[in-house]
C-alpha cells in the first residue's frame, strides 16, 4: 500500500439532519408568502445554513449561521433584488 492511499476505519454512513422539519417550514413560508420565488432550497452545511432560489433568471442566494439570521438575509436579498425592480 502507497503511503497516499486513504484507508476508511469504519463504515460511511449519514445521520439524519436534526433542522430538516425546520427548514421544511422554511420553505412552505417562502412559497406561500413571497410567490414570485421558484425552486428554494435550504441546505444545512454542519455549520451553516445556505437558502438559494431563482425569480425569473435571477438567483437568490443567502448564507447564515442560523436558520433565524438565514431568514433575514434572505428576505434582503429578495427586496433589494426583486422588490427594487418593480
Amino acid at each position: 500500500m502507497h503511503s497516499t492511499e486513504k484507508t476508511c476505519s469504519r463504515a460511511k454512513h449519514s445521520t439524519p439532519s436534526t433542522t430538516a422539519n425546520a427548514r421544511q417550514a422554511l420553505v412552505q413560508y417562502f412559497t406561500e408568502n413571497y410567490p414570485p420565488v421558484k425552486r428554494l432550497k435550504i441546505k444545512d452545511h454542519k455549520n451553516f445554513f445556505v437558502a438559494r432560489a431563482r425569480y425569473g433568471k435571477r438567483v437568490l442566494h443567502a448564507k447564515a449561521y442560523s436558520l433565524e439570521r438565514l431568514v433575514i438575509y434572505f428576505r434582503q436579498e429578495f427586496e433589494t433584488k426583486v422588490l427594487a425592480l418593480n
